[in-house]
C-alpha cells in the first residue's frame, strides 16, 4: 500500500511538471550588459552598466518569449569619467530613482526578430516603448540585443549644460543580454 501510493505522489509529481509549458530564463551578469550614448556639440560618450537583473518567460510549446523584465541600477553605469558620472547620478537624482526598469508583456517574435512592446520606468515616469531585437541561439542558451532610443524630456530629465550647450535630448539605450540554459 505504502509503495502504491509513492508511485502515485510520483505520477501525479511528474504530471504538473510536465503540465507547465512555462519556463524563466535569467540573465547572465559577467556577460550581459546595457549602454548608452550620450552627446554635447564637444564630445560624445558612452556609459555602460554590467550589473543588470533580466528574467525572461518562454512558453516551451512554441519557443516564444513572452514576457521579459529588466532592472538596472542607475549608479552602475561607467563612463570611464568619473566627473561625468557622478554629475550624471545628480541630474539623475538617483538616490531617489536608483533604478531602471523595464517590463515587456507584448513580443512578437518572427524568426530571430522581435518586438517587443512594454513600459520603461527612468526617472520616475513610466513610458510606454517599443524596443527592437534581435535573438541568437547559441550551443549554451542566447542571446538578445537591441536597442532603446529615448527622449530625455520625456522622463523629465532636465538636460545639463556645457558652455551654454545641453546636451542632446535623444539618448540611445543599447543592451546584450546573455542567457545560458543550464
Amino acid at each position: 500500500m505504502k509503495s502504491i501510493l509513492l508511485i502515485i505522489i510520483a505520477f501525479c509529481t511528474m504530471s504538473f511538471k510536465t503540465g507547465d509549458t512555462r519556463t524563466k530564463l535569467f540573465a547572465t551578469k559577467n556577460q550581459s550588459w546595457i549602454s548608452y550614448n550620450g552627446s554635447h556639440p564637444f564630445h560624445d560618450w558612452t556609459a555602460t552598466n554590467r550589473d543588470i537583473n533580466c528574467v525572461i518567460t518562454i512558453n516551451q510549446t512554441n519557443q516564444q518569449i513572452e514576457t521579459v523584465a529588466v532592472s538596472a541600477r542607475v549608479i552602475a553605469f561607467d563612463s570611464q569619467n568619473s566627473n561625468r558620472d557622478s554629475h550624471a547620478l545628480e541630474v539623475l537624482d538617483a538616490y531617489v530613482y536608483p533604478k531602471i526598469n523595464f517590463i515587456g508583456d507584448k513580443i512578437i517574435q518572427n524568426g530571430n526578430s522581435l518586438l517587443i512592446q512594454g513600459k520603461l520606468n527612468f526617472h520616475g515616469v513610466t513610458q510606454k516603448v517599443t524596443v527592437k531585437a534581435n535573438v541568437k541561439y547559441t550551443e549554451k542558451g542566447m542571446k538578445i540585443a537591441g536597442e532603446i532610443p529615448i527622449l530625455l524630456d520625456n522622463y523629465k530629465i532636465q538636460r545639463p549644460r556645457l558652455l551654454a550647450f545641453k546636451i542632446s535630448n535623444d539618448l540611445n539605450i543599447k543592451f546584450q543580454i546573455d542567457f545560458i540554459d543550464k
